[in-house]
Order: C-alpha cells, then sequence, then structure tokens
C-alpha cells in the first residue's frame, strides 16, 4: 500500500481494530477526519507481519489533522506502533482515550497487548521526527508510551496531557518515585525498557504543555524485572529544551 488517507469516518464498535496493517509499507499515512473505536478494541494498529523471516511495519509520513479516539470501557487505546519505523510523525488533530479501564501501566507491550488504554503506545519502534501542534490526551494511562523504542527528535508545540494518576495501591501512593513503583505512575510521557532493551528520545523540546497529575514526564524499569540477574535497563533521554510560556 502507497498511500492511505481517511477523509470520512472509520470506526470500530467490536473487538477488532478499526484500522490494522501488518508488515505494511506506507509512504504517506494521512487522516483528515475521524478513525475510532468504541468498544474493546484499537483504533489504529501498525505492526510486524509473522516472526523470523517476517516483515516490520514502515511509513515514511504519519499526519493527523482529524481525530483518533478509543473510548470503550476495555479499550485497547488509540494508537499502536508495534515494529514499525517511521520517519516522520506529525500531529495537528486529536488522538486520545477515554472511559477505559486503567490498565496496567508497567506490563510489557508485548505481553500486556490488550487494554493498555494508552494514547501513543510503542513497542520496538522507531520514529525519526515526532511533531504534536495539537492534543495527546488519556484519561486513564500514558498519554506516550515508549517501551523498547525510539524517537529521535521530539516537539511538542500543544498539548500533552495524562488525567491519571496510576498508582491506585494507597499503601504505595506515597513512594511513587522508588524503583518498585516507578513504573505504576502515569505520566504525560512515559520512557520504559525491560531487561536488555533500550527506550530513549535524544532530543526532547516542548514549546507547548506536558501535564498529568503526577508525573510529566516519567522513566521507568519494566515492571517484573530489576538489575541483578535479568540484564541492564537503558533508559535515556538527552537534550530537553523547555521553551513553553504557559503554566
Amino acid at each position: 500500500m502507497r498511500n492511505f488517507t481517511n477523509n470520512g469516518t472509520i470506526e470500530s464498535k467490536d473487538d477488532h481494530a478499526a484500522v490494522r496493517l501488518q508488515g505494511a509499507k506506507i509512504e504517506t499515512f494521512k487522516n483528515e477526519k475521524l478513525i475510532s473505536a468504541t468498544q474493546n478494541a484499537v483504533a489504529i494498529k501498525i505492526e510486524r507481519i509473522g516472526n523470523g523471516t517476517g516483515y516490520d511495519g514502515s511509513i515514511g509520513t504519519f499526519i493527523n489533522d482529524g481525530t483518533i479516539k478509543a473510548e470503550g470501557k476495555a479499550s485497547e487505546g488509540a494508537l499502536k506502533f508495534y515494529n514499525t519505523t517511521i520517519t516522520s510523525f506529525k500531529n495537528s488533530g486529536t488522538i486520545e482515550t477515554s472511559n477505559a479501564n486503567n490498565g496496567s501501566s508497567g506490563s510489557s507491550s508485548s505481553t500486556n497487548n490488550h487494554r493498555s488504554s494508552r494514547s501513543i503506545d510503542l513497542y520496538k519502534a522507531t520514529i525519526t521526527n515526532f511533531t504534536n501542534s495539537g492534543t495527546i490526551k488519556a484519561s486513564k494511562n500514558n498519554a506516550v508510551y515508549l517501551n523498547a523504542s525510539t524517537i529521535t527528535t521530539f516537539i511538542n508545540e500543544g498539548i500533552i496531557e495524562s488525567e491519571s494518576q496510576g498508582n491506585n495501591d494507597p499503601n504505595k501512593q506515597n513512594n511513587d518515585f522508588k524503583y518498585d513503583n516507578a513504573h505504576l505512575v502515569h505520566a504525560a510521557i512515559r520512557v520504559q525498557a525491560g531487561s536488555g532493551e533500550t527506550s530513549s528520545i535524544k532530543s526532547l523540546e516542548n514549546k507547548g504543555t506536558i501535564k498529568a497529575k503526577r508525573a510529566g514526564i516519567s522513566l521507568a524499569r519494566q515492571a517484573g524485572t530489576n538489575n541483578g540477574n535479568n540484564g541492564s535497563h537503558n533508559i535515556k533521554i538527552g537534550t530537553i529544551k523547555n521553551t513553553s510560556t504557559g503554566t
């Protein structure tokens, strides 16, 4: 598939994604109107097809000028990029999840790929240039989530927000950022890695708003792993520049 453009409505009302592409090679993916999941599915999922000799997904330019949303009570989230490479990601519209169950913020996307309710969920994905001038919002989880993934240049000129605090255990809420609890905290931007994996944002510039109830940006190891015999967890953010004049 060379180009994909939606200028109407694509809607999932069951357990299947509104748009699911496996191993697709796309030059331009553009949404101008509405892509949504209203029940138990993800709105858009781009992923690898097959194992071993299979193929990863590849997108030259991903553009959202419209709305991508998931609003079911058991939603899988708005956007999932698994084993996918994207050269340019541009959002000037709205990407959001609402009304979803809390989900598990710390579990690996590869093993807990259901009910994640994140707005943008990256697993073993690479985005060279990520630009947001619109709104990315999650009501019950992380808004932008990286696991074993890399964003080279991340520029936010709009709003990235998580309305959820996460970590519903009252016995742990006073120790959110200790090593054994940090993965439970929901954030606007979460950078996470499992054993032997690396997640990174090489350059992050905020010209807009990044906000959450507890953490605007959170770096945490994957739940269920440690720094003992399970290998290293490489979680990196390079340059951070904030030029926002807002609150």
